[in-house]
């Protein structure tokens, strides 16, 4: 879509809006009609922030990796191994350029491990801040 000159982030009906839950989602919950509907509002009333992102990210977002040896802050690389917003193969680009780094691989996860996996994701973030050295 992105290639296209498509922000898969948009959404303007409920199809966009299960697409959208599908590429970010390995599982997509199952949300009730009043919850979709206010999911589907704050999009709608965010949707210029999405535009916005869409020119500005996506097009560059290569950048990044010329930045990340600039990066000296520990860093934690969480990623979900069904992501199919970033894929998981981009992670070794990640763990090239920064230098202090733990790697985490979600298993059964997609985009938003936050979300998906709440316990684990909160989990491995705690292990990662008692773990960083002063």
């Amino acid at each position: 879509m992105m290639e296209k000159g498509e922000n898969p982030f948009l959404i303007k009906d409920s199809k966009d809006m299960q697409r959208m839950m599908a590429l970010v989602y390995a599982n997509p919950p199952s949300l009730p009609y009043p919850i979709k509907k206010l999911v589907f509002k704050t999009y709608s009333a965010n949707r210029q922030f999405y535009e916005k992102e869409g020119k500005e990210v996506f097009p560059d977002s290569s950048s990044l990796e010329k930045d990340l040896p600039n990066i000296k802050a520990p860093t934690l690389i969480l990623w979900g191994d069904k992501d199919k917003v970033i894929d998981v193969s981009s992670v070794p680009v990640f763990e090239k350029g920064l230098k202090n780094h733990k790697t985490v691989i979600i298993k059964d996860c997609g985009h938003c491990p936050m979300v998906e996996k709440p316990q684990e994701t909160a989990t491995q973030y705690i292990d990662f801040i008692k773990g960083i050295k002063n």
